[in-house]
């Protein structure tokens, strides 16, 4: 009788045992999926992060064009009044110039009107 007890005890801790090493492969795999997605999850942070510090230079870059074309804007809008007042300076020194020539070449004995130069009033 003994015998079989001993027997069915050695049977009961075979299967135990066979149990105990089925539930530690699968703790080992379940522990190397584990290490496995978390060195996903680095290499994915790493990408995010890599990923933002280029779009936060992209942005920065886009910034620095955009304040450049505002000042190129104003350059261009100041450059455009500059030229206008040139213009409308040139035009009056011209008309005055054409006056001045003409009443001086009238008042002169020695010219004829017909002979008076007349400069353009209109700039080329």
């Amino acid at each position: 009788r003994l015998e079989g007890e001993t027997a069915r005890v050695q049977r009961e801790l075979e299967r135990v045992r066979k149990e105990s090493d089925e539930w530690r492969e699968k703790s080992l795999e379940a522990m190397a999926r584990v290490k496995r997605i978390e060195k996903s999850a680095v290499e994915e942070h790493r990408l995010a992060e890599q990923l933002h510090q280029g779009l936060k230079l992209q942005v920065e870059e886009k910034t620095r064009w955009r304040d450049s074309l505002v000042v190129l804007r104003n350059q261009a809008a100041n450059t455009k009044r500059s030229h206008q007042t040139l213009q409308n300076l040139t035009h009056q020194k011209l008309s005055e110039l054409d006056h001045t020539l003409t009443h001086f070449l009238t008042k002169n004995s020695r010219f004829s009107p017909s002979c008076a130069l007349s400069t353009p009033t209109t700039p080329r």
